[in-house]
């Protein structure tokens, strides 16, 4: 539909130009009528009178020009709506897909530049390739039908105009190409940089202060400024220049065109003729080649944006089935083995555990403890060995229904910047009040939150700055008792905490025990775990 609106806008557009034709005409030449073209039209439509002959023809001109800028505004329309498409489509997209290249991969890049790839390079595309396609096509059509009616009447002097208007464009664009990509990739490199320092700004802001480094991270920030502005320059420098590049091949082919008229036409009226249908074809072809080139230069420019998508395909990641399991009996953790490269963080892990058991599993840091975990919740991939459910082997085709079972509560728990119940609630579109004051209730939150003027709708600010350390970590286990699991995993969930504040969490995660909850509690303080039913030394 847009291809054909371009189209459909580019016909108009020339049938416009077309019409100038026989206008000229009459006005150069008195006896407009010996043209057999216009006298067909003049008697066809039954005038008699030349100048209200004329005058028909002008309002007529007018007329198209009219519709014209109409087909022109809806062809825009379709235009704008297609490429918002494409960029609502390519952000929902990159956001899918960066989210299934799953937790390894996410690990190992900048937010920064995650943010930067699903919000900006869609934008991109969609504004610097697709918009400049459209322009390019649509200049096109009106470009080579103007020069295929001058072909027709002027072959041989079309082809001698033309060259030094090609040779000018492909100079300039042979000299640009290059520098354009390195450019827009380094806004590109540069953009992510500028926002991790301004993050450091924000969330270090004591260390800066107490340490007097304002200046030093001002200065790392100002040269990533600068490298932008340079590159923001040069760019805005290769955008003017496709003007000034068509005009200087336009001089040319005009000082050719009247050189031609001034030696090879004798004729005053042919002369002239011929100087008014190339001034008029240039009036209306220049536009064309200035949109084309700049709309080619933008395109050039941003080719690697195509890779940035690409890059972020994550194949056949995060691919889970939908087996179920049920978990009744036992978990058995059988021979768990984990490698990175010829790094082996633990070898042959066995231990099992029941409903209802509290597993305390303790070692010093660095033993991989955190590793286990996120070998449990399928984060990161064992090297060998395996995890059973009952009689059930925890595979990518029972995935979604081990999640379904397993609650997980890290030592940072991460809140959004929005209400107590969003953040327990977390996704959930529709709260229920029930189950939300029985987990406030059993998570030791329920005085806290009644103490507060609204509730469990209190923001709590940006990750939970506007509340204490402890009922943070209080919310991250409402959270996960809200999901009703089977089994809580905590990863060093009360390390953070004072004392007092981590005896009274450890305190009410150990009554979850009774209700059935399997706690498996990850820590490096074995003074925490006198009464577990099982301790893990790793």
């Amino acid at each position: 539909m847009v291809l054909f609106a371009l189209l459909v806008n580019a016909i108009v557009d020339l049938f416009g130009i077309a019409m100038i034709f026989p206008v000229f005409s009459i006005l150069v030449d008195d006896d407009f009528l010996k043209n057999r073209y216009i006298k067909t039209v003049y008697d066809s439509l039954g005038f008699s009178d030349k100048d209200q002959f004329f005058i028909a023809i002008c309002i007529f001109v007018v007329g198209i020009i009219l519709l014209k800028g109409i087909i022109y505004v809806v062809s825009r329309l379709y235009q704008s709506r297609f490429t918002m498409e494409v960029y609502e489509y390519y952000t929902v997209k990159m956001y899918e897909q960066v989210y299934k290249n799953g937790f390894a991969v996410l690990n190992e890049k900048n937010t920064n530049e995650i943010i930067r790839d699903i919000s900006h390079i869609p934008r991109a595309l969609s504004l610097f390739i697709i918009m400049p396609m459209f322009v390019v096509f649509s200049e096109f059509v009106v470009l080579f039908a103007i020069l295929g009616v001058l072909t027709f009447y002027y072959s041989s002097l079309i082809f001698i105009v033309m060259i030094p208007m090609i040779t000018v464009i492909y100079i300039f664009y042979s000299l640009v190409r290059k520098r354009l990509n390195y450019h827009e990739e380094q806004i590109h490199n540069v953009v992510p940089d500028n926002y991790k320092e301004i993050n450091n700004m924000v969330n270090a802001y004591s260390d800066i202060r107490l340490g007097r480094k304002f200046k030093f991270f001002k200065s790392r920030f100002e040269n990533l400024v600068n490298k932008e502005k340079q590159s923001r320059v040069s760019l805005g420098l290769y955008s003017d220049m496709p003007a000034r590049v068509v005009e200087l091949g336009l001089i040319i082919s005009i000082v050719i065109i009247l050189l031609y008229s001034y030696f090879m036409i004798d004729d005053p009226s042919s002369r002239l003729s011929l100087l008014g249908v190339f001034g008029l074809a240039a009036f209306r072809t220049t536009p064309s080649l200035n949109k084309i080139l700049t709309a080619i230069v933008k395109i050039k420019g941003n080719l690697f944006i195509l890779d940035v998508i690409n890059k972020w395909d994550p194949g056949s990641k995060d691919s889970f089935g939908n087996d179920k399991l049920v978990f009744q009996n036992q978990v058995s953790i059988v021979d768990l083995t984990v490698r990175y490269g010829d790094k082996t963080v633990f070898e042959n892990l066995s231990f099992e555990f029941k409903p209802g058991e509290f597993i305390g599993i303790v070692g010093p840091s660095g033993r991989g403890k955190s590793t286990l975990v996120k070998v449990l919740l399928g984060l990161v991939e064992k090297s060998s060995g395996k995890i059973m459910v009952d009689d059930e082997e925890l595979s990518n085709q029972t995935f979604n229904s081990w999640y379904k079972l397993v609650a997980y509560v890290g030592q940072d728990v991460f809140l959004l910047d929005d209400t107590i119940a969003a953040n327990i609630g977390f996704g959930e579109i529709e709260i229920d009040d029930q189950k939300m004051s029985e987990v406030l209730k059993r998570s030791g939150l329920d005085n806290f939150v009644n103490d507060l003027e609204n509730g469990v709708n209190t923001v709590v600010g940006e990750n939970g700055a506007m509340i204490s350390g402890g009922q943070k970590q209080r919310i991250g286990i409402a959270r996960a008792l809200y999901r009703e699991p089977k089994i809580l995993i905590l990863d060093e969930s009360t390390n953070a905490l004072d004392a007092e504040i981590e005896s009274a969490i450890i305190s009410t995660i150990k009554d979850l025990c009774s209700n059935g909850i399997s706690i498996l509690f990850i820590t490096h303080k074995q003074d925490n775990l006198v009464d577990s039913d099982q301790l893990i030394n790793l």
